[in-house]
């Protein structure tokens, strides 16, 4: 009978791997990408100091969706897992609900805060989505770009220091109000 409820209980769970497995491939064969399976309990939200009941989210589920700011609502979309990264210190990655982490295809004055990889296939770090904070976590900091493994002098931005339905966007750091960032703090 033990014997039994032992070999129910490994089926069940070698089921459900696979079936995890099968859903987590299919979704990076559709994008090509690899997203990371977030870790269950371990997510804050990030709001601009200025406009805290402001959080941070992706427009959508999708790969590459733009980050924007909306009302702090306490759904899953404005969730975010921080993550440290090989170089350690006070470079991390942010990693949403959707599998995704905070990202830039590129450095310039209103470039767009994307959702996209946060590692490729072997598991390595995606400089675009490292981001160096001015002071370890949880704490109200700036972001820095790493684009290319290398701080850059961009930062996370809320554009023109105003909370509102807004896509979020890099712009050269300036220790202003609009680039200061509230992370790691739960609620």
């Amino acid at each position: 009978m033990v014997r039994s409820l032992v070999r129910a209980a490994a089926a069940m769970l070698m089921l459900g791997s696979v079936a995890l497995l099968a859903t987590a491939t299919a979704a990076s064969a559709n994008t090509g990408s690899m997203k990371i399976v977030p870790r269950a309990g371990l997510f804050h939200t990030i709001t601009n100091a200025g406009h805290s009941d402001w959080c941070l989210q992706p427009l959508t589920t999708a790969f590459r969706a733009p980050i924007v700011q909306r009302p702090c609502d306490g759904s899953a979309a404005q969730e975010w897992e921080t993550l440290s990264t090989p170089s350690g210190g006070t470079h991390y990655r942010f990693l949403n609900t959707s599998g995704w982490c905070m990202s830039v295809d590129k450095l310039g004055n209103g470039t767009p805060i994307l959702q996209d990889e946060c590692q490729v296939s072997g598991g390595t770090t995606v400089s675009n989505a490292e981001w160096n904070a001015s002071a370890n976590l949880p704490n109200a900091v700036t972001l820095q770009s790493r684009f290319g493994f290398v701080n850059r002098t961009q930062c996370l931005d809320e554009p023109g220091a105003a909370a509102g339905n807004s896509n979020m966007q890099l712009f050269t750091c300036n220790g202003t109000l609009a680039q200061i960032w509230v992370i790691g703090f739960n609620g």
